[in-house]
């Protein structure tokens, strides 16, 4: 896991260590449009997370979907 910046300055000063600050705005943005544009795709979808997303058939497994789309 991470750990606070105060407890890293000494890596940072020895091996050039350089932060940067997460954008969760533009991630969940990119990810909207990711899904709007998948959703285009096919008649049906179903989003788990900020970035997963698989093709929706109704009270079917997550896995038999994948199976399903991936071999048709």
């Amino acid at each position: 896991m991470g750990a606070p910046w105060y407890q890293l300055r000494s890596l940072v000063q020895s091996h050039g260590l350089v932060a940067l600050s997460a954008n969760f705005a533009l991630y969940g943005d990119m990810s909207d449009r990711m899904m709007s544009l998948l959703a285009t795709l096919g008649a049906q979808q179903e989003v788990y997370s900020i970035d997963l997303s698989a093709p929706g058939y109704c009270c079917v497994s997550f896995e038999k979907e994948v199976v399903d789309w991936c071999c048709d």
